[in-house]
């Protein structure tokens, strides 16, 4: 992100105070403000300009990028574990490699929809969820990903009817794995209510006649979190969490109240400063209900973590030393 004092004259000097807005920028004491907006923080951008013509003060405010942290993991396609049912498809699938019918303009792979499984539809359009694919695809990068969440009135010849919505991504890297988050592009049956919606359809490289392969790992949700790192989305289930040090080792044992981790599969994600989640972790429960974050695979530096158990989120810091 760049800003700059337009008309601040020759040998003017600028001071530029930002706050917790950004601490690693460059341009003190010129015109032109540059910094990276990585774990910014809300707040206001000043500018204390003065010239031969004496001392002026602007100020402008800045609102921190949304925060998006893991929530719910739709299906895994290594095991077929999640809310939706393992794929069908039209090009060949096998585990959770897909190769792409060359022969099909419109080659897609249906998610099914578990009977009473609510999925957060209305988020989804509005921004406030975003959905997550994990892959490692030999398609050149910028190939188009589209999923359209559908309702049972969607038939293979009457678009646009059942098509609730549907959202867009492109891939970044080619023969490595990582992950496309998809925004939302339109909505091309706007009569289609949020609770009928069913199933996922995935469109590989829509429109055209390629025959590339994908290996997925999973797809997700992520939701936007109300205060940075520090809370959680209004209304959602929380977990209260406590974590102590390991004795003679980096690694923390956390406690999560009264919730029983027994019989579920708790997840924790570590996130750097900058957002990046940097490890996944499936800690089991040890004596006393206690569930291990191992940090020994990570540099020193302070960590961000959730941890999920069933369908409540606890946000805490965790300091590698």
């Amino acid at each position: 992100y760049s800003y700059r004092v337009e008309g601040a004259g020759a040998g003017a000097q600028v001071q530029w105070e930002l706050g917790r807005v950004a601490t690693n920028f460059v341009g003190q004491g010129n015109p032109e403000l540059s910094f990276d907006r990585s774990g910014a923080q809300p707040g206001r951008i000043r500018a204390v300009v003065r010239s031969d013509c004496g001392t002026d003060t602007l100020s402008l405010p800045l609102a921190a990028d949304p925060v998006y942290l893991p929530s719910s993991q739709w299906i895994d396609f290594r095991t077929g574990r999640g809310l939706l049912r393992p794929a069908e498809s039209h090009g060949r699938f096998a585990g959770a490699t897909y190769r792409r019918d060359p022969a099909q303009r419109y080659d897609v792979i249906l998610l099914r929809i578990p009977p009473g499984t609510a999925l957060p539809v209305a988020d989804l359009y509005a921004g406030r969820t975003l959905l997550e694919v994990e892959l490692e695809t030999d398609a050149p990068v910028g190939t188009e990903l589209l999923l359209q969440l559908e309702t049972a009135a969607a038939t293979a010849g009457n678009y646009p009817t059942g098509r609730h919505s549907r959202y867009s991504a492109r891939t970044t890297a080619r023969n490595q794995r990582h992950r496309l988050r998809f925004t939302p592009r339109d909505r091309p049956d706007v009569a289609a209510p949020d609770r009928l919606v069913d199933r996922v359809t995935l469109l590989v490289d829509p429109g055209e006649l390629s025959g590339h392969r994908y290996t997925f790992g999973s797809v997700r949700t992520l939701t936007e979190v109300a205060d940075g790192l520090r809370g959680l989305p209004e209304g959602a289930p929380r977990l209260e969490l406590a974590a102590r040090p390991v004795a003679g080792s980096p690694d923390y044992l956390i406690h999560a109240g009264q919730v029983d981790a027994s019989g579920q599969q708790p997840e924790l994600l570590l996130f750097d400063r900058a957002g990046r989640i940097v490890a996944v972790q499936h800690p089991r429960p040890g004596p006393a209900g206690n569930l291990r974050a191992e940090l020994g695979v990570l540099p020193p530096g302070t960590y961000s973590a959730t941890l999920r158990i069933g369908d409540r989120l606890g946000l805490l810091t965790l300091v590698r030393r």
